[in-house]
């Protein structure tokens, strides 16, 4: 015998589906506004920065400036910072979406 759809199934699924979408939302909206967003100004600045450096040492470099050892060295350690800081990015992000990854496993 067939299980025919009643209206109390039909409100059981809406409102089980309307869980779900609420509970996707709310984690990917903590994970898009969350912690992340310490990060992404953090490396927003770096980038400028290095950007900026770039520039000076290119420049630096058809002068012959004395401070251009300087400034070489200053972009090197910011971009190891800048490598650094978006590895720690990186694995910050993917603790913050293990839960998430483990609780709709099954979707994969």
């Amino acid at each position: 015998m067939m299980d025919m759809p009643t209206a109390l199934n039909r409100v059981e699924d809406i409102l089980r589906t309307v869980h779900l979408g609420l509970w996707v939302l709310w984690t990917e909206s903590r994970w898009l506004l969350g912690p992340d967003i310490g990060y992404q100004r953090r490396l927003t600045l770096m980038r400028r920065r290095r950007d900026a450096l770039q520039d000076e040492v290119a420049r630096m470099a058809t002068l012959a400036d004395p401070r251009r050892e300087q400034a070489a060295g200053d972009l090197s350690l910011l971009e190891e910072d800048l490598r650094r800081l978006e590895s720690d990015r990186a694995a910050h992000r993917a603790r913050t979406l293990a839960p998430l990854r483990q609780r709709f496993r099954w979707l994969a």
